[in-house]
Parts: structure tokens; C-alpha cells; sequence
């Protein structure tokens, strides 16, 4: 893994100082995917809200740097460590210092799919409230996901699926939710307080310009997922993919989704570097 840090450039490690900083700071993250060859994927949709993320803790950033120093930096990453893999990970990360002070990085490190079978259960940890994480940005507020994942891998499962108080699903820890009935699309909405990915924006944009398609953002049930008869995350890394188990019961791969995401890849917006 390779990082360029403001003021310093590419660098082969985070200096520590920023490390505790991200560890005991406030600040915001974006995950973002390179393809080796046609670029960065929705540059601007993850400026945007690494914007907002940071206007939350107080910072401006566009009174430290532009969406040009990320795209630099990205471009500075890509040709000195090269990529290793057919596309490759970029994450900016903000933070305040203990001593007040705005610092940002991009790491870089090789992409990986997710493989299959993925299997996706129940865990009994909740999305934290707008009021302490709001649900369209990412903030480094997040160790209720890691206790989701360990929670999730104790039970024998790939992936968790987080439940609001109310028991209407949510997310999982690395990933937004949809799934498919009768033909027609379905995700949580914002009020069940998933994070409202990149990724997920796109995706539900695709869905509604495809002509016979219908989406709809409701409030459901556990019961009422395992009753799909597809199951989909979301998110930038791995663009779309399907859920082969919900705590056992089987969900099937769509037909068309070789076709489907051939057409939504022609969708995905790139910044060359």
C-alpha cells in the first residue's frame, strides 16, 4: 500500500502522527475504485460528499485544497506505485489533528472482488441515529460496523445485515441493500438510515431509466426480504452484486445480471488519470 499525504507526496506509509489522528480524530473517508484504464469512478459524487462529511466535523474544505489536488494525487499514486490488479482502491481521508489542524491523504491498494457463495444473516446491532452519523456521509464514526462484521463471521456469515429499533432492514456493514420481487426493485429507504452510498445513488438512477423497471424505497420487514427472489449490495468497490443466502434460504442470481451490469457500467461515470 502506497500514500500521498498533502504537503509531503507519495510516501510509502502514513506518518504516525496522522495514524493517531485518524484514530482519535474527527474527519471523513471516501472509498473509491480506479480502473486501471478508463480512470476514477464518480470522482465527483465522492468530492461531494467527502465535502459534506467534513463541513460536519467543521472543516471548508475548499479552503484547503480542490477536487483537482485529489485527482493529482490519484494520478500521482497510479504511476509511481503502478496498479496491481485490473482496478485499484483509493481512499481519501480528512481529519482534524489533535492540535486543530485540517490534514488529508489518499491510500492506495489493490482492488479485490468479493467472491462467491456470499451469505448474509441477521446481527443484533443497529445504524446509529442521524442525529450522531448522518446517513449520507461517512465519518470515521464507524466501529459499529466492525462489531457487525465480527458478529456477522461468529454466525458463519460473509456479510451482516443491520436492522433499525424498529426491525425494518437496513444495510450491511460495507454495503447498501436492494433486492427483487416479482420483477420489481426494491431498498431500504433513508428513514430505515442506511448510508446513502455512491454507489447506491447510481444504481437506483439506472434502475429508474430502464424502460418497464420500478423501483421503490420502503420500509420492510426481515420477514419481507427473505421472501425476495434476489437479494443485491452496493457498493463503489464492488459496483453491484448478488446474495446467494439469507441465514440459509437460498436467493438466486438474476438471469439478466450479466446484461444488467454490462449497460450499467456504460452508465458509470470516469475522470481519466
Amino acid at each position: 500500500m502506497s500514500v500521498y499525504v498533502d504537503r509531503m507526496g507519495v510516501c510509502p506509509e502514513v506518518p504516525n502522527e496522522l495514524l493517531q489522528a485518524l484514530q482519535f480524530g474527527e474527519g471523513a473517508f471516501e472509498t473509491i475504485r480506479v480502473d486501471e484504464h478508463r480512470g476514477i469512478e464518480w470522482c465527483d459524487a465522492h468530492w461531494s460528499r467527502w465535502q459534506k462529511g467534513l463541513a460536519y466535523v467543521g472543516v471548508d474544505v475548499n479552503s484547503h485544497l480542490r477536487v483537482e489536488d485529489w485527482i493529482t494525487a490519484i494520478r500521482a499514486l497510479a504511476k509511481e506505485s503502478g496498479c496491481a490488479s485490473p482496478w485499484m482502491v483509493a481512499r481519501p481521508q480528512g481529519v482534524i489533528t489533535n492540535d486543530g489542524e485540517f490534514r488529508w491523504w489518499v491510500q492506495w491498494s489493490v482492488g479485490k472482488q468479493w467472491t462467491h457463495p456470499l451469505t448474509l444473516g441477521r446481527v443484533p446491532v443497529t445504524p446509529l441515529p442521524d442525529e450522531d452519523k448522518p446517513a449520507a456521509l461517512k465519518l470515521n464514526m464507524m466501529s459499529h460496523y466492525r462489531q457487525a462484521e465480527r458478529l456477522a463471521v461468529s454466525n458463519g456469515w460473509d456479510h451482516p445485515l443491520l436492522c433499525t429499533k424498529d426491525g425494518y432492514v437496513s444495510e450491511s456493514s460495507r454495503a447498501n441493500l436492494f433486492w427483487i420481487k416479482d420483477g420489481c426493485f426494491y431498498t431500504p429507504s433513508l428513514t430505515c438510515l442506511p448510508l446513502h452510498g455512491v454507489m447506491r445513488h447510481a444504481f437506483i438512477h439506472w434502475v429508474q431509466s430502464q424502460n418497464g423497471r420500478q423501483l421503490f424505497e420502503v420500509s420492510a420487514t426481515f420477514e419481507e426480504l427473505l421472501q425476495a427472489d434476489t437479494i443485491l449490495l452496493s457498493n463503489s468497490l464492488q459496483r453491484i452484486t448478488w446474495v446467494d443466502t439469507l441465514e440459509g434460504s437460498m436467493k438466486k442470481k438474476p438471469d439478466a445480471f450479466d446484461q444488467w451490469m454490462e449497460s450499467f457500467d456504460k452508465a458509470t461515470h470516469f475522470t481519466p488519470i
